[in-house]
């Protein structure tokens, strides 16, 4: 019992004195306060509105074979950073371009090398895959493109969407 005492007030004099210790700044670092703590970091900022669909299919440089069409009520997509690797066009109702998202390339995965010193990119030549796309209810279709090349085809998600629109009005991806 007299060990466990002494283990005890040992312990807690321990803790008390790190915890009370201060910390003192480097004198030969300058702390630049101008520098936002949050610098560097990229916001996920949604651009989907509230709904995301997920295109499964088998992806390779010629084609996307779709395989469904899952709608999430959430924003699982997002523009961020832009990598332009592999983009998906958003068409309207009546056909015209709505925009082009510019994702990471579901193909690719990085790899270290065997001293662990760098990392580098590996692409398969087919996957199956999910493909994330941010939609609202104008969107009406999709289609996939590798950069510099022509479209994979397009994908008509108008009649998905609606179904999901009428299963969940209040989501924000819902309201016209």
């Amino acid at each position: 019992m007299r060990h466990w005492r002494l283990l005890s007030f040992f312990t807690a004099g321990l803790v008390s004195a790190c915890a009370t210790t201060p910390v003192q700044p480097d004198p030969g670092r300058a702390i630049d306060s101008a520098i936002p703590m949050d610098a560097g970091t990229v916001p996920l900022e949604s651009s989907g509105d509230g709904t995301t669909l997920l295109l499964h299919g088998v992806l390779s440089r010629e084609r996307f074979t779709l395989e469904f069409v899952q709608p999430v009520g959430s924003r699982l997509a997002s523009r961020s950073p832009d990598p332009d690797l592999l983009r998906v066009v958003r068409y309207g109702v009546g056909g015209e371009v709505l925009d082009t998202i510019h994702l990471w390339s579901p193909l690719d995965r990085f790899e270290w090398d065997s001293e662990g010193q760098r990392e580098h990119r590996v692409s398969a030549v087919e996957a199956r895959v999910v493909i994330p796309v941010p939609v609202h209810l104008g969107v009406a279709a999709v289609e996939l493109q590798w950069p510099g090349q022509a479209g994979l085809g397009r994908i008509d998600v108008n009649a998905v969407l609606l179904r999901f629109c009428a299963a969940n009005p209040r989501n924000p991806g819902c309201r016209g």
